[in-house]
């Protein structure tokens, strides 16, 4: 349990202890007062018991720790989508019909919207409260090394630590991807670490590391052929050149990601750069 520091939820102690009776151990161990409880349904062990616990775990680490891993790369990738429902309305819509017990509320009008923000507002909760995991299980599929594990695990978390602001978090993992990915010869992903190491350093101002991991981007986008990633860091280039006064330049870069969304249908982001360039044009004005 020393794992989950400080707390952690009973479903999580219950999937990587692997017990059968672990409800019944439990209660015995809140009978006990040996528990502590925190908000949102998380429990904890005092720290004598913390302490004795750490040495009775360690001989079992070997199976514990895959198990947490596992557990939490479950999470992740089974909940992470709901922080970008703009990406997954038909799949939102579709999970909605599917679950049965909906009160009146969610089926006159406005009730996928209010489907979509509870399923948000809960996910955002859980990630929060599993920050500190989340982390750990970063480190621990990192040694464990199967990569597509890794994509799906930094796919689930990236909306996280964009909306709540934790740079460094982000920045730290996906740096430390960008490397493996790297060694794996995987240029592809390494194109989508890349785009978003630019989109949270030019969130942070820092300009010059910013166009430094766009310019390698562009770069591996021009060698694949692929075009929208090509578009996604023109995107990016030309808010930067926008920040730093280059209005002119702005708006010429940006026309060419806009060309290419449009040109391949992507709506989502031809819109988001068509408002860029409003916004571009305005301010030369």
């Amino acid at each position: 349990m020393t794992l989950f520091n400080p707390h952690c939820s009973l479903e999580t102690l219950k999937s990587v202890t692997g017990l059968e009776n672990f409800e019944d151990l439990f209660l015995k161990l809140r009978g006990s007062s040996l528990v502590e409880t925190y908000d949102g349904g998380r429990f904890g062990l005092q720290e004598l018991v913390k302490q004795y616990a750490s040495g009775l775990l360690e001989p079992h680490e070997s199976v514990l720790l895959p198990r947490f891993r596992e557990y939490f790369y479950g999470v992740v990738v089974a909940k992470g989508w709901a922080l970008q429902p703009h990406m997954h309305k038909e799949k939102l819509a579709k999970m909605m019909g599917e679950t049965k017990g909906l009160p009146e509320e969610f089926k006159g009008e406005g009730g996928l919207a209010l489907f979509t923000d509870i399923l948000y507002q809960q996910t955002m909760t859980e990630f929060e409260l599993e920050r500190q995991n989340i982390l750990l299980a970063f480190e621990l599929l990192m040694e464990d090394g199967d990569g597509e594990k890794l994509k799906g695990f930094l796919d689930g978390v990236t909306a996280y630590f964009q909306i709540k602001a934790y740079w460094a978090d982000y920045i730290r993992l996906a740096e430390k991807a960008l490397a493996f990915f790297e060694e794996k010869g995987d240029e592809k992903y390494q194109s989508a670490l890349l785009n978003n190491l630019g989109v949270f350093y030019g969130t942070l101002g820092e300009w010059d590391k910013t166009l430094e991991y766009c310019g390698k981007d562009l770069e591996i986008s021009k060698k694949l052929g692929d075009e929208h990633g090509m578009a996604q860091t023109w995107a990016n280039i030309a808010n930067i050149q926008h920040a730093k006064g280059h209005k002119e330049e702005a708006v010429k870069t940006v026309k060419k990601a806009l060309e290419v969304f449009e040109r391949l249908g992507d709506r989502l982001s031809a819109e988001t750069v068509r408002e860029n360039l409003k916004i571009f044009k305005s301010s030369d004005e």
